[in-house]
């Protein structure tokens, strides 16, 4: 798996937030599992997809690197 840069620059920001607000993140190869990146209609990378764990429904979505504090907010404003 070829990790993109903007990957690599949000990866450790989100698993910081996600720590922080206690939050479960999980990751997708979308070259590796493309049905899921199909589900999920994850067109370009990074992209963050908040899902319900009972329904596994999308509820919101951003695509592209976030710092600290939009990730915080963006995170807040989708429970």
């Amino acid at each position: 798996m070829k990790t993109c840069a903007p990957c690599k620059v949000f990866k450790p920001i989100l698993q910081q937030v996600a720590s922080e607000l206690g939050v479960s993140v999980q990751y997708i190869d979308v070259d590796a599992d493309g049905l899921t990146a199909q589900k999920y209609n994850v067109t370009t990378v990074p992209t963050l997809v908040l899902v319900d764990p009972l329904t596994k429904q999308a509820i919101n979505r951003k695509s592209g690197t976030l710092n600290k504090q939009e990730l915080g907010r963006f995170l807040l404003s989708s429970v």
